[in-house]
């Protein structure tokens, strides 16, 4: 019923006689879908809101199954380091459905014969799962992997988030980061700075228009409503679990006294909540739910129906029309009130401009709708009444109360994702080279993060980041000094207060040379030399100073090694937050400890023996770091895994670097080279995952081989070394890249004539045939694969066929006589 402009639900609109009973207001949840029929469950429209909420919670599922695998490093490797490929998988059944079109018989067959081919696909199948443990976890049906589920998730969640929330909200904001951050785990940094950047911009739209909100509500004290304050009232109200939305009328007074400036500017909402006219609908009782009182009041109370006309009045041209058909359309029962799903998904569904461009009306649905969707998640009642539409209509900054599923309203929000865009926008400027803009975005976030909460885990993230921007700015500024110390070096030789300099060096050059038994030494070379020497003192030591006041010495040194300083401080800031919410032992920690190693790797002590003093001890620090964080991953994953292996291969490198240390980095070498070796067996089933772990294991068995030849005599002991680190290369090589590849190939010829030179190193009385015979099998073998790869014509097949043939002779010769039967074909297994 419409009367006077104002809309009157039929349901109040009885009159005179009412009941002493309260009746709590009918709230209407969605109706529920019968599912008897499985089609008509799936053909079911699901409204955008809850598509969202399935899509954050599918993306959370495929978040946490993602981050097991980069803890351990799966995704460094072969099928898991492709994110964006297609696994192609044949189904068992296919092969069932295409069986009967190639033979057009199948019923010919006995069912004796049916289930002995179905018996083999089974076999088959559970064959192929065995050899690969993870990938058919790893992959869909479709063959997506779960990299590339989690970012179209993340797609699907900012197209929804877009569709619900609008285009100019802080959920899209948290949509556009958690976006750039699925690519830049996935290292496609340039789409990560694309989104980020947007994130970034549409943050500070949302941060000035807050601004400008918050300046013009302190400006105008009438934006605020005596029924804006009673809405937020009442949905405190209904949030609590002891009220359960019944409000009391005394403190309903006391929360509307405090509105008083509010009051000046409204009478009609004052005159339509005065007490006397409240305490006439309450009636006898001393709570009433706040839908009913709303009610009531729109049946009851003049002034409110005005102020509701006004309100409508005020609406965008045909903004209004639109409201009251929509609210007509559902309120089927003619009660004041419709379900709260139902009118937000059309309002979603009104959102779209077909001429493109942002009219007042889109406007205001937009704004409505994105208000509408806050207070169903906050409050979670499912149903609304015209005065809470029209209320919500013109206050989108209602203040909410905080609950477990909204805790923070949209300003809060704001606030919390700026850190986090800094932060990414931070990583970005890592990756692309662009340090001081990394430090300056890193320690912004840092700061900002730290304002919100000084004792959260989630400041862990943000101290490793800026510790890893501020070393490679470092590390860059202590180049940089170096070079341009260098630089002035230079000019100054080349003055003539330098030249002075060089000529009075190379003089004393001449005369020492003048002076000794070694050969004479001409001008230009004493010159020359003297030029160099005054070079290396001048960049090297303190004695820049000679080169003159007006060219300052602005080398960034103390700066740098500032920023290092700071650094570390902020590794020892993650470590003690680490291990005050973790502890020590968490595989999380293990992170704090790498970018601590690199952290100390990146430091520099300068030239001379003080500077070689702390190089020396910056890279037993990285050693000690990086063994505290192999231990963490391999206690918390029960054994090695590829992360732990890579860290090995860190320590390996650092070991080789220092003479003291080779048979240390031989026994790392050796270990990485075993385990990826062993990981490609275990993944057999997966051509690229097995042929990179080959690979791997390849390049440390080849740094183990340089080590043995470097530190080892030409010796028995030596050379069997060798051998055994030949023949796992051959194993890895066949098992890489198969028996006859050109790998498999080489690595047995260098098996081969490691073999030889064992057999001819021993005498000819205590050798035995056992390595010659090994020796001739591999490069027939070798030779063989070269013949049928490459050609006969080929330089290595001829190459090592004179291998072979002098092998074959020499282990006649040392068989003396006895029966050889090296001449047949049994060495060929195929």
């Amino acid at each position: 019923m419409v009367s006077g402009g104002h809309r009157v639900p039929l349901a109040l609109a009885t009159g005179g006689q009412r009941s002493d009973k309260v009746n709590l207001s009918p709230q209407r949840h969605p109706p529920a879908t019968l599912r008897s029929d499985s089609s008509l469950a799936a053909a079911r429209y699901v409204p955008p809101a809850q598509r969202l909420q399935d899509a954050l919670e599918e993306c959370a599922d495929w978040d946490r199954e993602l981050k097991v695998l980069e803890t351990s490093g799966h995704t460094r490797l072969g099928v898991f380091a492709k994110p964006l490929a297609m696994q192609l998988k044949v189904k068992p059944a296919s092969k069932l459905e295409s069986e009967p079109k190639r033979t057009g018989s199948s019923s010919s067959r006995s069912p004796a014969q049916h289930e002995v081919q179905e018996g083999s696909i089974e076999v088959e199948e559970e064959e192929e799962r065995s050899n690969d443990p993870f990938i058919h976890q790893f992959y869909d049906e479709q063959g997506r992997s779960l990299s590339e589920r989690l970012l179209r998730g993340r797609m699907r969640v900012l197209a929804l988030t877009k569709l619900v929330h609008g285009q100019h909200s802080a959920s899209k904001v948290r949509a556009e980061l958690e976006l750039a951050e699925a690519y830049a785990r996935l290292n496609l940094w340039k789409q990560a700075d694309l989104h980020a950047s947007q994130a970034a911009a549409l943050l500070q739209d949302l941060d000035c228009e807050a601004q400008k909100a918050r300046e013009t509500a302190g400006k105008n004290g009438n934006k605020r409503t005596l029924l804006l304050a009673a809405l937020e009232c009442f949905y405190a109200a209904q949030c609590d679990e002891a009220t359960r939305g019944r409000v009391d009328l005394h403190d309903l007074m006391e929360s509307l006294q405090h509105e008083g400036a509010a009051a000046k500017h409204d009478p009609l909402l004052t005159s339509a909540f005065e007490q006397h006219e409240l305490e006439d609908v309450f009636a006898s009782t001393q709570t009433l739910h706040w839908q009913q009182l709303l009610l009531q009041l729109e049946a009851r109370s003049q002034p409110f129906r005005q102020h509701l006309a006004i309100v409508a009045s005020r609406l965008p041209p045909g903004v209004e029309h639109t409201l009251r058909a929509l609210f007509a359309s559902l309120d089927a029962a003619e009660d004041g009130v419709v379900p709260f799903h139902a009118i937000l998904e059309r309002l979603q569904g009104l959102q779209a401009d077909p001429g493109g461009h942002r009219s007042s009306a889109s406007v205001y649905v937009q704004a409505l709708s994105s208000t509408l969707q806050r207070v169903l998640d906050c409050v979670g009642y499912h149903s609304l009444t015209w005065a809470e539409l029209m209320t919500l209509g013109a206050n989108c900054h209602i203040r909410l109360p905080a609950t477990d599923e909204a805790p923070d309203n949209d300003q809060e929000s704001l606030v919390v994702l700026q850190p986090r865009v800094k932060l990414l926008m931070s990583r970005v400027f890592l990756r692309c080279g662009q340090l001081e803009d990394a430090v300056r975005y890193a320690q912004t976030a840092v700061v900002a993060r730290e304002r919100l909460n000084p004792e959260s885990s989630d400041l862990v993230a943000f101290y490793l980041v800026m510790a890893e921007a501020l070393a490679r700015r470092g590390r860059q500024l202590r180049v940089l000094g170096r070079q341009a110390h260098r630089d002035r070096a230079e000019r100054w030789l080349r003055s003539a207060e330098g030249t002075r300099h060089v000529r009075s060096r190379a003089l004393e050059q001449l005369e020492l040379a003048s002076g000794s038994s070694t050969a004479p030494v001409s001008k230009k070379a004493a010159e020359a030399q003297a030029r160099a020497d005054l070079l290396q003192e001048f960049t090297t030591s303190s004695a820049s100073s000679k080169i003159g006041s007006s060219l300052p010495v602005n080398d960034g040194e103390a700066l740098a090694n500032s920023m290092m300083e700071a650094a570390l401080e902020s590794c020892a800031s993650a470590w003690a937050l680490q291990e005050r919410h973790f502890g020590r032992d968490h595989v999380t920690t293990a992170a704090v400890h790498v970018i601590l190693a690199q952290v100390h790797l990146l430091r520099d002590g300068g030239d001379g023996e003080h500077g070689k003093i702390m190089q020396q001890e910056a890279a037993e620090e990285a050693v000690r770091s990086f063994q505290a964080a192999i231990d963490i991953y391999e206690r918390a994953c029960n054994g090695p895994v590829p992360t732990s292996a890579f860290l090995h291969l860190e320590l390996a490198e650092l070991y080789q670097q220092q003479p003291r240390q080779q048979s240390k980095a031989l026994t790392e070498y050796e270990s990485v080279g075993r385990f990826f070796l062993s990981f490609a067996g275990e993944f057999a089933g997966s051509e690229t995952t097995r042929r990179e772990c080959c690979t791997l294991a390849l390049d440390a068995f080849r740094q183990c081989l340089t080590l043995l030849r470097a530190t080892a005599v030409d010796s028995t002991a030596a050379l069997e070394n060798q051998r055994a680190v030949l023949a796992e290369m051959h194993v890895a090589s066949v098992t890489g890249y198969g028996e006859f590849s050109l790998e498999a190939c080489e690595s047995a010829a260098e098996l081969a004539r490691t073999l030889r030179r064992l057999a001819s190193n021993t005498s000819r009385h205590t050798q035995s045939p056992d390595n010659l015979r090994a020796a001739a099998r591999l490069l027939r073998t070798a030779s063989y694969v070269a013949e049928s790869v490459l050609g006969v014509g080929d330089r290595r097949v001829r190459r090592l066929r004179k291998d072979a043939l002098e092998v074959g002779t020499q282990l006649r010769e040392s068989l003396a006589g006895e029966d050889y039967d090296g001449g047949d074909h049994n060495w060929l297994v195929i």
